[in-house]
């Protein structure tokens, strides 16, 4: 008892700087684990104190450990989602112009195509050709072409339903 004991203070000082270093839902582990550490020093140092906790207090501190540790993976699988849905995003879109870059352009019109001939639905595409687009970026720079491209982008944005 008193080596599990000592493994787990060691366990639970170790979580103690994870929580320290800022790492997300630390605080939990270390909550659980205190809780844990509580329920083995009774069990272990106060045995004689009540046979009701020496009984059944690493029992209760296991299943409150183990709550608490579905609730930390829960959301560490819930952030792991968000940065996924982050990153496609980001690959997808144009970071200059906040539009669908190729890819995402590719992607969004075949999607599109799949759904309107699944419902027999009609298509329409829009070109848009920035005529002599490349004397701006000569005779005024490229940071005032992209000036350019973003502001057309969001006059598009602005014109168009979203579902477009």
């Amino acid at each position: 008892g008193y080596l599990t004991l000592i493994i787990m203070l060691i366990i639970l000082v170790l979580a103690i700087v994870q929580s320290y270093r800022g790492v997300r839902m630390a605080w939990l582990v270390l909550f659980s684990l205190f809780v844990m550490v509580v329920a083995m020093i009774f069990r272990v140092v106060f045995a004689d104190q009540s046979p009701f906790i020496n009984r059944y207090g690493l029992i209760i501190a296991f299943a409150f450990e183990a709550f608490i540790f579905a609730i930390a993976v829960s959301s560490r699988i819930k952030d792991l989602k968000l940065d996924k849905i982050r990153a496609q995003t980001d690959a997808n879109t144009d970071l200059l112009c906040n539009i669908l870059n190729r890819r995402g352009w590719e992607k969004k019109a075949q999607e599109l195509l799949l759904y309107q001939e699944h419902n027999n639905g009609v298509l329409s595409l829009l070109y848009i050709d920035i005529n002599d687009f490349k004397l701006i970026n000569d005779n005024h720079g490229h940071d005032c072409g992209d000036q350019v491209l973003r502001i057309v982008a969001e006059i598009v944005k602005n014109q168009i339903r979203t579902k477009d």
